[in-house]
């Protein structure tokens, strides 16, 4: 009997941010989203195609190939429209890129692969069968996923769905109604239980939440209302102020449904409910419970034909001197976190640091530090002294430098403990803080 034959798999990678809602919203209030698909570089293994929206320094695929990171350059691919409003369809100037990529796939030693978006999307959806019909390997997409990421996009949905599930959510009303409405019912629901959060449809990087706490006044919340999506549905909260903010990432498997946990990380919030990183291990004390929503929040999108990944984020409360913890729900966001690439960072290097004999890396900070920098090769042999060594498992790696271009610094630092941590993220901020850098590209 003839052997069957054996399945080489292989994924391309495209974290394009540019189809989620309100994308020009998004990137008003995170000028660095623009850029978010470049971080399918650290997640990409070397078999791993990625597409990306703009061209990355080769320099940069150097840097990360030094490391055992990142795929073989000649992987990479880089679409010519960058930023342009593309709706569902390819646009004819994309398609000879398209053919390349698809070209490339066929060409190697794969017989199955599997497209990983940032989000599942229609335009998604036409890029694998574009894909697929450009050569003889089928490009797999779960277009029955395009639904319900775009559903549970919306926090009124998320809300909905815990409540079903009856997961610990922030007291809170859900209503649709016009501005004057949301305005009156403000009012009312802060003089009976105090400060609130009102929240709109979208998160657009927090320019739909507001807090609503002593000194705020109508004519600033009717102000405020018009960064919100018109006629969306609104949640008004009772504000809790959180001791914790963590995030799970997971995984639903296309074929099994198995459900994967890839990781349980905090938070790191900034003014306005910026997110600023992920740091691990988590410091929650309410890990087992929040997992255990998690999974609950995983099975709900896995019975409605959900799968890839998916975060949840929930905020963890002190009620008191020696009170037990409580864990609250947030949203469920169907689609790529922040914290997918550490994750898969720190996964990758352990796999070289077990072969190679050398210490694992059991803790991360990654982060997002505004710089006036435009080199990446100055930022570079600025934080060489603080470069991940894999003797010691220790030190930081950079993201791409497409990030540069909106004045940020992706970085992050790996090591063994909380406090190596502490040691790497003090001597980085004070290099950056201190470079005056210069304004020529390089």
């Amino acid at each position: 009997m003839k052997a069957s034959p054996r399945t080489r798999s292989t994924r391309v990678l495209y974290l394009d941010t540019t189809c989620v809602e309100n994308a020009e919203k998004f990137f008003d209030r995170v000028p660095a989203g623009k850029y978010y698909d470049h971080r399918a570089l650290v997640v990409a293994g070397e078999t791993d195609y990625v597409l990306l929206n703009s061209p990355v320094d080769s320099s940069y695929l150097e840097y990360l190939n030094r490391f055992g990171l990142g795929p073989d350059p000649s992987h990479v691919f880089a679409l010519d429209n960058h930023f342009q409003a593309r709706g569902n369809a390819i646009h004819p100037a994309e398609e000879k890129m398209l053919e390349t990529l698809a070209s490339a796939i066929n060409a190697g030693d794969t017989n199955e692969c599997t497209l990983i978006p940032y989000l599942h999307h229609r335009r998604i959806a036409a890029i694998a069968k574009f894909l697929s019909g450009a050569g003889a390997v089928r490009i797999s997409h779960p277009e029955e996923s395009i639904d319900v990421a775009h559903r549970y996009s919306s926090k009124a949905e998320c809300r909905k769905l815990a409540e079903s599930l009856e997961i610990p959510l922030p007291k809170g009303i859900l209503f649709e109604t016009d501005p004057e409405d949301v305005v009156r019912s403000v009012s009312r629901e802060f003089h009976r239980q105090g400060a609130l959060v009102l929240k709109g449809m979208w998160g657009n990087g927090g320019s739909e939440t507001r807090w609503i706490s002593a000194g705020w006044s109508e004519s600033s919340l009717a102000d405020g209302l018009s960064n919100f999506t018109p006629g969306s549905p609104l949640i008004v909260e009772e504000a809790i102020e959180p001791h914790l903010a963590t995030n799970i990432m997971l995984h639903i498997d296309g074929d099994t449904g198995e459900i994967m946990i890839v990781g349980v990380s905090d938070q790191l919030i900034g003014k306005n409910i910026f997110h600023l990183g992920n740091t691990f291990p988590t410091h929650s004390q309410c890990k087992d419970q929040i997992v255990a929503s998690s999974r609950q929040i995983a099975e709900a999108l896995r019975r409605e034909a959900f799968c890839g990944f998916a975060g949840v984020d929930f905020m963890e409360t002190l009620p008191g001197t020696g009170a037990t913890p409580q864990h609250f729900f947030l949203e469920v966001n169907p689609r790529v976190n922040a914290s997918l690439h550490p994750f898969s960072l720190m996964h990758r290097l352990n796999e070289l640091q077990r072969r190679k004999g050398n210490p694992e890396v059991r803790a991360f900070q990654q982060l997002s530090i505004p710089v006036a920098a435009t080199s990446f090769t100055e930022v570079r042999n600025l934080l060489d002294d603080d470069a991940f060594h894999p003797e010691s498992g220790r030190g930081v790696l950079l993201f791409s430098p497409a990030f540069l271009k909106a004045g940020a610094l992706f970085l992050v630092l790996l090591g063994a403990n909380d406090a190596d941590i502490k040691v790497l993220h003090a001597s980085v901020t004070g290099k950056l803080n201190a470079a005056t850098f210069s304004k020529t590209q390089r």
